[in-house]
This record gives C-alpha cells, structure tokens and sequence, in this order.
C-alpha cells in the first residue's frame, strides 16, 4: 500500500513541495488575468502576464536551485554523488 509511502519523510516533504508548487502554479493560472485586466488596459495584460510568469519563473528556479544545493551537501556519503548529480 502506500503506507511505505508516507513512512518516508523525504517523500512526505516531496510530496507536500508538490502539493505546494501545484497550488501556487493554479493560483497563478486562474487569478493573474483577471487582476492583469483590472490593472492595466489593452495589450499590457499579456506583457504583464509575461512579466509575472518570467520573473517569477526565474526566482523560483533560483530558490529551489539553491534549496537543493543546500540539501545536497547534508546528503549522507553513500547518496552525495546521487544528489549532486540531479
């Protein structure tokens, strides 16, 4: 079953990282246009939109790189080449 599963906590951290990034890339989904449109008239909602996507695309790569690499050094000997690898 999936009792294994969820005995894990890196797959339980995963799991809620998932969750976490799933709701954060809806939210962004289903509001950004309307509050764009609400804001800004004509063509600048979809250069606005682009904006939000693309900068804040760019400091979620930055912080989950960073995350990563921060966890990747407390990876225990046998898995460090593992983790430095992804």
């Amino acid at each position: 079953g999936f009792g294994g599963v969820f005995a894990s906590k890196a797959a339980v951290a995963l799991l809620a990282a998932t969750a976490v990034r799933f709701a954060a890339g809806f939210t962004i989904g289903v509001w950004a246009i309307p509050c764009l449109r609400a804001n800004f008239a004509g063509n600048d909602v979809g250069s606005g939109y682009a904006l939000v996507v693309g900068v804040f695309g760019f400091v979620s790569a930055l912080l989950g790189g960073a995350a990563a690499d921060g966890l990747a050094v407390r990876a225990p000997p046998e898995r460090r080449d593992a983790a430095r690898a992804l």
